[in-house]
C-alpha cells in the first residue's frame, strides 16, 4: 500500500511524550471499527482463516524532526498480501515428502538439496506463470471508505484530550 500521510496541525504541547501516548491511544480506539470491517469483508475461501483475525498495531515513529504514529493492519495468515494484491500462479514442482532420499539432519529430509530445489523453482518462474489470481482489495477498499471518519475520530479525540 502506498505511503499516505495525514497532517493534523495542533499547537505545541508542553509534554510531548504524553501527547504522543494520547495520540497512540486515540488511534488504537479509532481503528478498531475499521479492522472489524476488514475482517467482515475478507474473503472466506475454503478454510476461513483469512477472515478470522485482523489486528491493529499502532507504533510511535520518532526520527528527529519527523514524529508521528504508524498504523499497521495485520491479517492473521502469512498469505494475506497475496489475496489482497493478487499473484501469479507458478507450477509447484515435486513434492517435499522424501525429497532428501532418506537423509536426516538439522534440516530434515531437505539437507543437501535446498540449492537444487531453489534453482528448479527459479527455472519454473523463468518459464512464466500458468495464470494470475486477481486481487481482492478488501483491506485498501475499507481504508479508503473509512478515511474520513478516521480523521474525524482522531480530531475529536485530540480536541477532547487537550
Amino acid at each position: 500500500m502506498p505511503l499516505e500521510i495525514t497532517v493534523i496541525e495542533r499547537r505545541p504541547v508542553p509534554d510531548g511524550q504524553r501527547f504522543w501516548d494520547t495520540v497512540t491511544q486515540i488511534l488504537s480506539r479509532a481503528t478498531r471499527g475499521t479492522a472489524a470491517k476488514m475482517q467482515a469483508r475478507a474473503p472466506v475461501g475454503k478454510t476461513g482463516k483469512l477472515a478470522r483475525r485482523v489486528d491493529v498495531r499502532v507504533s510511535r515513529v520518532n526520527q528527529g524532526f519527523v514524529q508521528g504514529v504508524e498504523i499497521d493492519f495485520i491479517v492473521g495468515v502469512p498469505y494475506g498480501h497475496l489475496v489482497a494484491r493478487g499473484h501469479r500462479i507458478i507450477a509447484r514442482g515435486p513434492g517435499r515428502e522424501g525429497a532428501g532420499g532418506g537423509r536426516t539432519g538439522p534440516r530434515g529430509r531437505l539437507q543437501g538439496r535446498r540449492g537444487e530445489l531453489r534453482s528448479a523453482l527459479l527455472e519454473r518462474r523463468g518459464r512464466g506463470s500458468l495464470g494470475f489470481v486477481p486481487a481482492n482489495p478488501f483491506a485498501s477498499a475499507t481504508l479508503q471508505e473509512d478515511q474520513g471518519s478516521l480523521v474525524q475520530a482522531i480530531e475529536r479525540g485530540l480536541t477532547d484530550a487537550v
